[in-house]
């Protein structure tokens, strides 16, 4: 039986990132919890950068730094992750304590509460996705008690169940795509010969955005 060693993970497309996961057990570590709520490429990056700002990866360092400090680190563009504990707070800073009538939160798990918590008063919270884990079972009264709340999980299989709501739908995408309001962004285009790979790419999250195949 042989074993076979790598010097990188192919996971960033950036050689000194790919290397340092393999070098330093603390950088995979990182990039893992940072994948909790970023896309692959990015959160696998994110360790080096990290290193830089703060000047090595040392985990008594990390955990003893002063959390601001470490805070800046992570929030200087660009941002190395989202903080949803801070992100209430942020936004009540720039909507002058009045929040938002309107969140989309495609995070789930970790950001459900602080999303709730931007809220202005019946505002609605319009959850989309579960990045980070299902939102667990709540109390529904605290959608009165922070200012009789609306909150709703949608799917598209429900706006597109008859033949003319989803003509209608589609229509609507092309109007604002052929606009420029909603760009559509092409990570990788693959001969249609060569489908199985995109699939394993995809499966294996090495991708962004959207997988074109080609016929001919």
């Amino acid at each position: 039986m042989t074993t076979t060693t790598t010097d990188r993970l192919p996971f960033t497309g950036d050689d000194a990132a790919d290397r340092l996961l393999v070098s330093d057990p603390l950088a995979l570590l990182i990039g893992f919890a940072l994948d909790q709520q970023v896309p692959l490429r990015k959160a696998f990056s994110g360790p080096l950068e990290l290193s830089r700002r703060i000047g090595g990866l040392d985990a008594r360092r990390i955990a003893t730094m002063d959390p601001d400090a470490l805070d800046t680190a992570f929030r200087t563009p660009p941002a190395l992750h989202r903080f949803p504990g801070n992100m209430a707070k942020r936004v009540r800073e720039l909507t002058g304590g009045a929040g938002v009538p309107v969140v989309y939160d495609s995070v789930g798990k970790d950001t459900f509460q602080g999303s709730l918590d931007c809220l202005s008063p019946a505002g609605l919270m319009v959850s989309f996705g579960n990045a980070s884990g299902a939102v667990p079972p709540f109390d529904i009264a605290q959608l009165a008690a922070k200012g009789s709340l609306f909150l709703t999980r949608p799917t598209l299989f429900s706006y597109t169940a008859r033949r003319e709501d989803l003509e209608s739908g589609a229509r609507a995408l092309f109007q604002v795509v052929e606009a420029g309001k909603v760009k559509v962004e092409v990570g990788r285009s693959y001969p249609l010969a060569e489908a199985a790979q995109a699939h394993r790419d995809l499966q294996s999250r090495k991708t962004t955005g959207s997988l074109v195949l080609l016929p001919g």
